[in-house]
Parts: C-alpha cells; structure tokens; sequence
C-alpha cells in the first residue's frame, strides 16, 4: 500500500502543494534570504530564516536538511523545523530518523495535525505498529474537522488511510469471534503457543493466543444481562490446571465512534468491569489481573458496518508474556 506524506510547511500554517505562481512570488524573497546576512535577533527569528532557506532549496537535499537541523539546534522547540527535517529525511529514504523527527514536531507541537498524519503513516511503515499508528491518525483527524477551511483534504487522506490500514491488520490477524465459548473452548485457545508478526527493524507484534469476548451494548461499559454465563465460562477456564502457572492480560476494546479519549476511557472501564466481575466469580488471581486500555487503537475488524462495530466493542482475554507492540514502536 503506498501512501504520500503531507509535505512541507511554514510556521503556522498547514502544509500543502504550493502553485508555480506562489514559488514564482516567493523567488525574489528567497534569494535574498540567502544573499543577505543574518538580520534576526532571537534563537526563533534566527531558525525561522534557517527554515526559509531550507524551502527555497526545496530539493530534499542533505543541506536542505542540514538547515532544519541548524534551526533546531537554535531553538529546539521549533517545530516546522522538525517536521520539515520528517519530510526531507523521508525523501532520502532515512524512515526512523524521519520517524523520530515527526514524533518531535507532535511532542513540541500537539495541535499539528499534518504532524500526526505523517508520523502515523510513517509508524505503520516503519514499525507495523497498529496502536501508534492508528493511534496518530486519528489524532490527526480529530484536530482537522472536515468543515474547516482547506482541512478536507487532509481529514479525507486520514481517513482513507486508516480504513486501508484496519482492512491490513484484519488481513493479517483474521480474527476469529464466536458468540459463545465454553471453558474447555476458552482453555485451548489460551493453552496454545504464542504467535508473533516480525516487522521492520526488530519490532515483534503479539498475534495470540486471544479470546475476544463480546459483552457489551454499544457507549456501554455494563456487561450485559445475557452475558454472566460466558463470564462464568471464563472463570472457570482461568482456573483451569492446564492453564497454571500462566497469566493473562484483559484488553478493553472499542469501536472509531465517539472521540478518542471518550473510547480510552470507555475501553478501560469494560476491562475493569470484566476483571471485577472475575473477582466477584471468586476466580482465584482474578485481583491481579492486569488491565490494558487499547480504545479504538486496535480493531478487530474495519470500522466500516454495525456488524464489525459489535465486534470491536469487546474485551479480549491475552498472555501476559507477550511483547506489546505499543511498547515496542514507542
């Protein structure tokens, strides 16, 4: 799957193709700017002409990049400088340190989103990290409302790059849901070898054993009355002595509506509902489950249907010894 990255910018304002009439306009500024000798005053006026050299290069060029690099070493916090720095480095084929660069500009810039965008894009290709990818892109489109001016272009390639990156991870794990599991089901899942994607650079991504387990209406974090029983099927299998000596891991999931931080928050009260819910069961352990709150950072299944929302609000059931890949991309 190819993707493009959202380009260069100026300070302050969203990045974008630029017209031969506007490079035309800028001509006469550019040359002066490397004609003339600094005139700026602070370590930010100093980086800004950096930065302005850097675009009038505009060659993805090591010294093109070795202006980004002079700005920030000026002032750190600049982050166009970062971002410009993301482009360039990309361009020369750098990924991780263009990865790094973009991660930078978000961290000292949060509300830019062709930042997110592009460090999201970037987190897939490099690490094939389904969390921070997805996690970014979605930043990204929650900070470029569709009706703000100039924004729909970008809010339009966010979106269409998440669904392409939820039908990849669907492709991959091929997840398998059932609506009921009793706990000698539940123990053989559980019971199998831990299966692990190998991705670029080293990066390991957790495949399973999983039980997905579908117990909650939609906005809800109420197990729902007609799902104790799978709940007791699970206590019993957690109890179980093929599974002794080994511990779980309870993920809260959700599906893409609502806003993000609203899922982080919904996903965690479901994993904690299903952990008290062992507890109350009396399944020895059940206390020192450890909880992990995934939002809708990790679905099981494109976001695209009523169908696949209901299997993406779930909680699901892993080895604690996996490798997560959250930890892994950073």
């Amino acid at each position: 799957m190819t993707r493009v990255l959202v380009s260069r910018c100026r300070s302050g304002q969203p990045a974008g193709s630029i017209s031969a009439a506007r490079m035309l306009a800028f001509l006469p500024i550019a040359l002066s700017i490397l004609a003339a000798p600094a005139l700026a005053t602070s370590a930010r006026e100093q980086a800004e002409v950096l930065v302005e050299r850097g675009l009038a290069l505009d060659d993805n060029s090591e010294a093109e990049a070795d202006l980004y690099r002079k700005a920030i070493a000026l002032d750190p916090s600049y982050a166009s400088a970062h971002f410009n720095l993301g482009f360039v480095l990309q361009k020369l084929g750098r990924l991780e340190e263009a990865l790094e660069a973009f991660r930078e500009c978000v961290r000292r810039d949060p509300s830019r989103a062709e930042g997110y965008y592009n460090l999201g894009i970037l987190t897939w290709a490099v690490r094939r990290d389904p969390v921070a990818a997805r996690r970014a892109l979605n930043r990204s489109i929650e900070l470029r409302e569709p009706g703000e001016d100039g924004e729909q272009a970008l809010w339009e390639k966010a979106r269409h790059s998440l669904a392409e990156m939820e039908l990849e991870i669907f492709e991959q794990k091929r997840p398998d849901f059932a609506e009921w599991l009793s706990a000698s089901e539940i123990v053989a899942l559980l019971a199998r070898p831990i299966r692990r994607a190998h991705a670029r650079g080293g990066q390991t991504i957790y495949l399973g054993p999983r039980v997905p387990l579908l117990l909650f209406e939609s906005d809800s974090a109420q197990i729902a009355d007609d799902r104790w029983d799978q709940l007791d099927e699970l206590g019993r299998a957690l109890g179980h002595p093929a599974l002794a000596g080994l511990s779980f891991v309870i993920e809260g999931h959700t599906d893409s509506r609502g806003s993000w931080e609203s899922n982080q928050w919904l996903s965690r009260d479901r994993a904690l509902a299903v952990r008290d819910a062992l507890v109350r069961l009396r399944v020895e352990g059940a206390g020192a489950i450890e909880v992990r709150v995934l939002g809708e950072d990790d679905p099981a299944y494109p976001n695209d249907s009523q169908a696949h929302w209901r299997m993406n609000r779930r909680v699901e059931v892993v080895r604690a010894d996996a490798v997560w890949p959250s930890e892994e991309g950073g």
